[in-house]
């Protein structure tokens, strides 16, 4: 599985990982921002996310809709 570690400035990381693609066989991102006061801790918060993504914790509460949770 891939992942990016985008430094926003101010102690703040953008992770971005990518292990699948969706129906249109578009590749399906996942991002998370994170704030962190060095680039080692960025990865190993990098490091958690996969492995949250890799448990099947892979939606976002903000944009979960009803009718998906209720599936």
């Amino acid at each position: 599985m891939a992942g990016n570690i985008i430094d926003m400035g101010n102690g703040k990381y953008r992770l971005r990982v990518s292990n699948s693609f969706d129906i249109n066989g578009k590749r399906k991102y996942y991002n998370k921002t994170v704030s962190c006061s060095s680039m080692r801790e960025a990865e190993k918060e990098l490091a958690k996310f996969i492995t949250s993504i890799d448990g099947g914790c892979t939606y976002s509460a903000n944009k979960l809709t009803l009718n998906e949770f209720s599936n």
